[in-house]
């Protein structure tokens, strides 16, 4: 009884820290549970609260806005691809601003601590695509 007791604390004490939302590496409506990432425009990626150009922290210029074919995530990356090295990145969901000309974008985040970094692979629950 107690081997059973504590295999059900395991349990509990696992799933609960297991969360399951627009940002974890799993597609909800994808085959393989992986979002396919296809790129859609340049962007830049910046910190601060203005839309005026050359105000805000530039982090990056020449970074990539990705969104999931399946589940219309959007994530900007820094890092280039396939060699899937990620750098910093942010969540659409997180940006202050998504502005977007054409084929070109300008992400700002209000704060620096709204974009991760990854000296590495990007999460594997992402495939990254450059065809449109």
């Amino acid at each position: 009884m107690k081997k059973l007791i504590a295999v059900l604390v395991c349990f509990v004490l696992i799933s609960s820290t297991i969360s399951v939302n627009a940002k974890d590496p799993i597609c909800p409506h994808s085959p393989d549970g992986k979002h396919h990432m296809y790129a859609t425009e340049w962007s830049t990626i910046e910190v601060g609260t203005s839309t005026d150009l050359h105000v805000n922290e530039l982090i990056w210029r020449n970074a990539g806005v990705y969104k999931c074919i399946y589940c219309g995530e959007k994530v900007v990356v820094q890092g280039e691809f396939p060699n899937h090295w990620a750098g910093y990145y942010g969540y659409l969901t997180d940006a202050l601003y998504y502005l977007q000309y054409e084929q070109f974008a300008r992400v700002i985040f209000k704060h620096k601590s709204d974009l991760h970094y990854v000296d590495g692979p990007f999460q594997s629950g992402f495939l990254f695509f450059h065809d449109y």
